[in-house]
């Protein structure tokens, strides 16, 4: 591009480098619009998940222990004095 004269070739240079810049700044606000959506559906459905996870009551039974592992007094008194 001619800075120092302005040619008759590039004499719209400017014009074509601000539109390109405008168009620019649509995609990429479209681009985080798009992620900001999602990240906020992921922590709605992880919020839900969370939420419905404290509802239920589920826990988890030892049935088995490993013979690497010591039992406790309790433990054993649950297991049958095994």
């Amino acid at each position: 591009m001619c800075t120092k004269k302005k040619c008759k070739t590039h004499s719209g240079w400017m014009g074509i480098l601000s539109k390109n810049v405008k168009h620019t700044m649509k995609e990429l606000a479209a681009d985080a619009k798009e992620k900001l959506d999602t990240e906020t559906r992921v922590r709605a459905n992880a919020a839900g998940r969370y939420r419905r996870k404290m509802k239920e009551d589920n826990r988890v039974v030892v049935l088995y222990h490993s013979s690497d592992e010591e039992m406790s007094e309790d433990e054993d008194e649950e297991m049958g004095g095994q």
